[in-house]
């Protein structure tokens, strides 16, 4: 348990856990040992007392970890005893609830089988006799079917000559109307032949035209075009020379805010170091005068605190 910077007796463990102000206050015990821990590193041995106090910690957490895994092992393996038990219970119970209502369950089941078999003769009698209504309907509709079919070969011979005589008047009329509409369109692509070589001789003057004006134009562009690049090109050298000033200009605004801002770091790390050398110091004064107070001369009281301090005497230390 050397380790550890608390010791828990076996029985205080189930209070620890169940009651939360003993745990929280054993957690701020550990908090006050870190937070008032003096850290050196400086050296290795004095870094070694860094990483030793890392390693208590853990080994707490480890310690007290494992009381409360101990606590609740016997009430798990109590908890699976009665889960066991309790499905043991629940599996003869029901064996014997089947067993009970057995002859009643058997009976039913009878009863249903009988129903069914009722039901199944009573369904077969019923399609008996429809099947013989049916039959006789059957006959009767026989012979309204054969006066029904001559009927209706008979309209079908007249329908068949009737729409043969208005299919050759249609041919005919078809025929007329094909005629007629070819005569049109042929009078009709040949006024349209000499409107389009009209509409290409003009649009060939146009494009003419138009490709003199294009050729102007482009020309005009690219005298425009090259004026504009070369203005660009003076703004981007005139930017390019701005922003190289500016970003040399902040540059080194950077580095003086920088070096500002390491100076004022550097000097609160003195700060709160000398603040920590005069805590510790009255800390240590005020336990050498203690021990002075017991008849200890001075230089004898100051190696003990010393020791303290260095963790020389076991089980001892010295709160800052």
């Amino acid at each position: 348990m050397s380790n550890e910077l608390v010791v828990i007796e076996p029985k205080n463990v189930l209070t620890l856990f169940t009651e939360t102000d003993q745990l929280e206050e054993i957690i701020k015990q550990v908090e006050m040992e870190v937070a008032t821990f003096e850290h050196d590193l400086s050296n290795d041995a004095r870094r070694k007392k860094t990483a030793s106090l890392a390693r208590k910690v853990a080994s707490t957490k480890t310690y007290l970890d494992g009381l409360g895994k101990d606590l609740v092992a016997d009430w798990k393996a109590k908890s699976k005893a009665v889960d066991a038990n309790r499905k043991m219970m629940r599996d003869r119970m029901d064996e014997l609830r089947d067993k009970a209502r057995k002859p009643l369950t058997d009976w039913e089941e009878e009863q249903k089988r009988i129903e069914e078999e009722k039901r199944l003769a009573e369904e077969a009698e019923k399609l008996r006799q429809q099947i013989e209504a049916d039959h006789e309907i059957a006959l009767l509709l026989n012979e309204k079917f054969d006066r029904e079919l001559e009927e209706k070969r008979k309209a079908e011979e007249e329908a068949e000559r009737q729409r043969k005589e208005a299919e050759e008047k249609a041919r005919i009329e078809r025929e007329r109307q094909i005629a007629e509409e070819a005569r049109i369109k042929a009078e009709q692509e040949a006024k349209e032949r000499e409107e389009r070589l009209e509409r290409e001789r003009q649009e060939a003057i146009q494009r003419e035209e138009q490709a003199k004006r294009d050729a102007i134009a482009a020309e005009e562009r690219r005298k425009a075009q090259e004026e504009e690049n070369e203005r660009q090109r003076k703004l981007a050298e005139e930017k390019a020379k701005r922003d190289a000033k500016e970003a040399a200009e902040r540059a080194r605004q950077a580095e003086i805010q920088r070096q500002h801002e390491e100076q004022e770091r550097q000097r609160k790390e003195k700060e709160q170091r000398e603040a920590n050398k005069r805590h510790i110091g009255l800390i240590r004064k005020a336990a050498k005068e203690s021990l002075m107070a017991l008849n200890i001369d001075e230089q004898t009281a100051k190696d003990i605190v010393m020791a303290i301090h260095n963790g020389q005497i076991a089980n001892v230390k010295i709160n800052y």
